[in-house]
């Protein structure tokens, strides 16, 4: 498995799609001696400063990775891709016009080949190893070895790891009678204490029973969500499905 980032240079000009809507725009100064008076213009495609130009980027950069690169959107987020069942395996994280890929040599290779086929206009990729590390859209990723520095990198085995789901039963934390921390949902091995995801959340519920019900469902909705994805990605890996498991202080629900 190879770590690469990945950087188009003015993305947003690149986009393949038309604007929906009637955009016109005045000469520059520079132009308006070399037209006739009154010439105004009509854009077309999208430029910096229109409101929509992400979504037409956005549009035009995962038409290419589902086209070519034989990709499909993560039920957890639409910026989260995953290579399909019987491809060189891949999964792809985009921000704007970055790129973070984990995949395999094949993949690697075979996205080089299209994005020159494509001619986008990209920075030469970035491929991470051990003791290297880049910006990625304005956050710096490291490949590190030494788990005793800065931030711990625990491994788990997915072959016996379990998503946890943690539901807090206390109710009145917050003036607002709002739970501070509704749940947290861990990837974890029962074996240890590590973990890869953690999610807090509040909700505002002025019936307590309520509250509880609402954050258990809530909690279980994200945590089945983010069990999905995971499914996904340990099925394209041929390893065992990962259990959903949720805890509850909360006798009251019993």
């Amino acid at each position: 498995m190879l770590l690469m980032l990945r950087d188009i240079t003015q993305a947003y000009t690149q986009s393949k799609t038309k604007l929906n809507r009637l955009v016109l725009a005045h000469l520059p100064l520079e132009l308006k001696r070399k037209y006739p008076k009154g010439t105004v213009l009509h854009v077309v495609q999208p430029l910096y400063g229109l409101a929509e130009l992400g979504m037409h980027w956005f549009a035009t950069y995962l038409k290419h990775h589902r086209d070519e690169l034989d990709i499909e959107t993560s039920s957890f987020n639409s910026c989260l891709l995953i290579t399909k069942d019987g491809t060189d395996f891949s999964i792809v994280g985009m921000q704007t016009n970055d790129t973070l890929n984990v995949g395999t040599y094949g993949f690697m290779g075979k996205e080089e080949e299209k994005l020159q086929k494509a001619k986008f206009k990209t920075k030469p990729r970035t491929v991470l190893k051990t003791g290297l590390s880049d910006d990625f859209n304005g956050c710096h990723v490291k490949q590190i070895d030494c788990k005793n520095c800065g931030l711990r990198f625990c491994e788990l085995d997915l072959k016996t790891a379990k998503l946890f789901i943690f539901v807090d039963k206390s109710f009145a934390n917050n003036q607002d009678l709002s739970s501070q921390i509704s749940y947290v949902i861990v990837l974890s091995n029962e074996s240890n204490n590590n973990s890869t995801e953690s999610t807090l959340t509040g909700n505002i519920i002025h019936y307590v029973l309520a509250s509880k019900i609402y954050s258990m469902v809530s909690s279980f909705n994200i945590g089945y969500v983010l069990n999905h994805t995971l499914r996904t990605i340990t099925l394209r890996l041929r390893l065992p499905k990962i259990l959903l498991v949720l805890y509850t202080d909360s006798y009251s629900l019993y």
